[in-house]
């Protein structure tokens, strides 16, 4: 029930330390661009144990011919296994460090192929293990590499192979090169929706994606290379109450901005109950509604996370944690965005229709006109942004994707996905603006604001949900102010 939710303040710590030169590991000026180690790519074991060829990272010995660290092998592995083709957004000569060695995936494997990392030492079964201990680096021509990176090479070998190109193994997949490096994790939470509120809608663990039968081969997933469905038209995709989604405007899509359009919930989310517009609604008739109403936004919101590429790396306790400290940013950005609309309309006009007591006023003090005004600016801000559909997936998935959360099991795993996200948006808003650096910026500030609101909201007792969910919807939704302007009516 809702009386076990927990209303509480959480700390906003600073903005994370600016990396400087000196966290760089030494390098060199490389041909294209590349930093690369002083050291020789093909010296000794004992020479190189410290430094991986890649990256600058530190090596944890001999994978697949060259000396390496743990994240370049493991995403050596994934690019052959699961045939790679990725796409550079810049000039093909993106810098190799350890900082910087996720912002693109393309130049990363080109790095991996150029060092001499060998394809012959993976196992084809996928399974941990070299193939052949004895297998060392391997010089490869640019002919040779570019057949690689441009997916020639799989169909040529499927065809030596006796197989069509695709066949058993599947076909090659293509992705941007764009990652991880860094998140807006300034802004953090610790106020925790009850957990067994979340769990009683019995999250399943991470589990194989599919959901069984004979299908056709199908796409694998940009995160963790698993067949998953082929992303559609959006027309006819979605439901009537995610219209907005299908009518995107023209622009360029990046494969990670259509996972997140797919992942996002196929059944609508609607109101409990309907009340009569044509008569005031009362305090307990609201209650009653918002209490239903916020259980379904929470079972709407377990769904959602389900259906995100990225699920099968997050525990049931790290999810269950996520969407505990996060429910009411993300339930205010939805507000923000009114998705879905017909929900917010409905709400807006019940909303309309219910006028509080003076009781109910004096109750919400002046916190509650602190959230009307926060509420006001942080809406006129996100208009005047027009943010886009796109943008406001990636924002939503940023800000549940807090690695500050509480009782995480595994937070570098949660921090590397926000990673993935910041730079998704921030490639995003590059390909389809002129004056990107600005408007990335101002993306990223919503969510200090969205989190003090948040924040705010927690101080306020729930019995006062009635009021909070008028100021909210008058403040946030634009059919509050357009079927009434005034924010409490009088009798």
């Amino acid at each position: 029930m809702l009386s076990s939710y927990r209303w509480g303040p959480y700390s906003i710590p600073g903005p994370p330390p600016t990396q400087t030169s000196s966290d760089h590991p030494s390098t060199e000026q490389g041909p294209n661009g590349y930093e690369y180690s002083p050291r020789t790519p093909f010296a000794s074991p004992t020479e190189e144990m410290k430094t991986c060829l890649i990256c600058g990272d530190r090596a944890t010995g001999l994978h697949y011919g060259i000396v390496s660290c743990e994240g370049c092998k493991g995403f050596f592995k994934r690019s052959v296994c699961n045939r790679r083709v990725y796409r550079c957004l810049r000039e093909k000569n993106c810098m190799m460090s350890r900082q910087k060695r996720n912002r693109c995936q393309y130049c990363r494997l080109l790095k991996c192929l150029q060092v001499g990392m060998n394809r012959k030492a993976i196992r084809e079964d996928g399974m941990p293990g070299g193939r052949n201990k004895s297998i060392g680096p391997v010089k490869l021509t640019d002919e040779d590499i570019e057949r690689i990176m441009t997916g020639e090479e799989y169909e040529r070998e499927d065809m030596l192979a006796g197989r069509t190109p695709g066949e058993q193994t599947g076909s090659p997949t293509r992705s941007d090169g764009i990652s991880d490096q860094f998140s807006p994790t300034s802004m953090g939470s610790n106020t925790n929706f009850s957990p067994e509120a979340i769990e009683r809608f019995t999250f399943p663990g991470p589990s194989p994606s599919g959901d069984g039968g004979a299908q056709p081969p199908l796409p694998r997933d940009p995160y963790n290379g698993r067949p998953r469905e082929a992303y559609k038209p959006r027309k006819n995709r979605r439901s009537s109450s995610q219209s907005s989604i299908q009518q995107l405007p023209p622009m360029t899509m990046l494969p990670e901005i259509e996972v997140l359009i797919i992942a996002e919930p196929e059944e609508p989310l609607t109101l409990p109950f309907l009340l009569p517009s044509d008569k005031p609604s009362n305090y307990s008739e609201i209650f009653e509604l918002l209490c239903m109403l916020m259980d379904r936004l929470i079972h709407h919101q377990v769904q959602w996370v389900k259906r995100l590429p990225f699920a099968c790396k997050l525990t049931v306790q790290d999810i269950t944690a996520l969407i505990s400290s996060t429910w009411c940013e993300t339930i205010l950005l939805a507000a923000l965005h009114s998705q879905p609309p017909a929900v917010f309309a409905d709400l807006a006009v019940l909303l309309n229709n219910y006028i509080p007591s003076e009781e109910e006023l004096r109750r919400f003090g002046q916190t509650g006109l602190e959230i009307i005004d926060k509420a006001s600016a942080m809406v006129s801000k996100y208009q005047l942004l027009r943010v886009s559909v796109q943008e406001y997936l990636c924002i939503k998935v940023i800000n549940f994707l807090n690695p500050d959360a509480g009782d995480l099991v595994d937070p570098a795993v949660v921090e590397e996905l926000s990673q993935q996200h910041y730079y998704v948006l921030h490639d995003h808003v590059q390909l389809n603006n002129n004056l990107a650096s600005d408007r990335f910026r101002a993306l990223l500030l919503l969510l200090p604001d969205v989190r003090f609101l948040a924040r705010k909201i927690r101080d306020v007792s729930f019995d006062n949900a009635p009021l909070l969910f008028k100021a909210i919807m008058h403040s946030c939704c634009p059919q509050v102010k357009q079927v009434n302007p005034l924010f409490v009516s009088t009798a």
